[in-house]
């Protein structure tokens, strides 16, 4: 009895695991994303930027959350049609792409990749004249 006592007294605290911290490390990423995917499916892409970048703060490494969080940039370009978002969107399209071309998603990165491509091409040429 007093080995128990003395060991419930000397060892206060608790011991954290590793694994319990990665399982919820991965649970708010998840769940940052999902938020991300909730604001830019209702037209709102500036709240699922900082969604997604907290998102990202959880697991630099997530070709999907890459992804959406270029779709979000794209997004705020077709509502303002200002094109400083679009190096960003670009930067991480390539990123998704680079992490894990084999995804369904990558098609359309590199499609959008063309688009962004063109669309910074006409506005440079349009600066320069």
């Amino acid at each position: 009895m007093n080995y128990y006592v003395r060991g419930f007294l000397i060892g206060k605290g608790r011991k954290s695991r590793a694994a319990q911290e990665d399982i919820w490390k991965d649970l708010r990423e998840i769940a940052y994303a999902g938020l991300g995917d909730c604001e830019r499916l209702l037209k709102r892409p500036q709240a699922a930027v900082a969604f997604y970048q907290r998102a990202l703060h959880f697991d630099s490494k997530d070709p999907l959350v890459h992804f959406s969080l270029a779709l979000a940039f794209t997004a705020i370009f077709d509502q303002s049609h200002k094109p400083e978002t679009l190096p960003s969107a670009r930067s991480h399209f390539q990123t998704m792409l680079a992490l894990n071309a084999d995804l369904e998603e990558s098609q359309r990165a590199r499609r959008y990749l063309a688009t962004i491509d063109s669309v910074l091409e006409s506005v440079e040429g349009k600066i320069h004249k």
